[in-house]
């Protein structure tokens, strides 16, 4: 199949409960993790996070990631993170 020669600026788009926005950038292939950019309500940049590869984030919460992971033998489980936010 030929590489394309645009991608998409991103593929999902998540509100956390303080009114972030959160991006989810085009992982091209080989990229090893999701990329996140967070927006505050305001439209400043706060910063980017990274997903773990395997991880299809669900819910995002004050201090905590919600999603469904896949182990090594491709098994779905649900998975929590803690959220660690820098201070200001």
């Amino acid at each position: 199949m030929p590489m394309l020669k645009q991608f998409p600026a991103y593929t999902a788009l998540q509100l956390d409960p303080g009114g972030n926005l959160w991006v989810r950038r085009f992982q091209r292939p080989g990229d090893p993790q999701p990329l996140w950019a967070v927006f505050s309500r305001t439209g400043a940049f706060l910063g980017d996070v990274r997903a773990p590869a395997s991880v299809n984030i669900l819910e995002i919460g004050n201090d905590y990631v919600v999603g469904v992971g896949r182990d090594e033998f491709g098994v779905e489980r649900v998975v929590v993170y803690a959220l660690e936010k820098p201070r200001a």
